[in-house]
């Protein structure tokens, strides 16, 4: 009879703490979800088209190695050098609050205008980190 009512009680006390993390997950949700609608980070593809307008050139010293994304694992592209400024100011607009990895990255490339167009090709084996 005694196992009984432990059990029984013990059931009681399970159900109810159930349904209180329950509750408390559902507020939680509800709170990163408005969280997220006021807050706008600005979007990568806004600092994706600007390093892709920034790739125009004349020579292979027009160009030089910008940062691929926000994070260091995203690489690195070319661009040219006039708009060095310009990108590194809406890089840090777009990436403030990110989070990345620090993962193995292979992050060297070599620069070069082709066809007007500033070219990145990634050194093989170089610029781990």
């Amino acid at each position: 009879m005694k196992i009984q009512i432990i059990v029984l009680t013990s059931l009681i006390l399970f159900a109810a703490c159930s349904s209180a993390h329950k509750e408390q997950y559902q507020q939680a949700k509800e709170q990163a979800e408005t969280f997220e609608q006021k807050v706008q980070l600005p979007n990568i593809a806004t600092y994706d088209a600007a390093v892709e307008e920034a790739a125009a050139c004349q020579k292979d010293s027009d160009c030089i190695a910008v940062p691929a994304g926000c994070c260091q694992c995203d690489g690195q592209t070319a661009a040219n050098k006039s708009a060095q400024t310009r990108l590194a100011g809406l890089k840090s607009e777009v990436c403030q609050n990110r989070v990345c990895t620090m993962q193995m990255c292979l992050t060297a490339v070599e620069v070069t205008c082709e066809q007007n167009r500033c070219k990145a090709v990634k050194k093989a084996n170089q610029g781990f980190f």
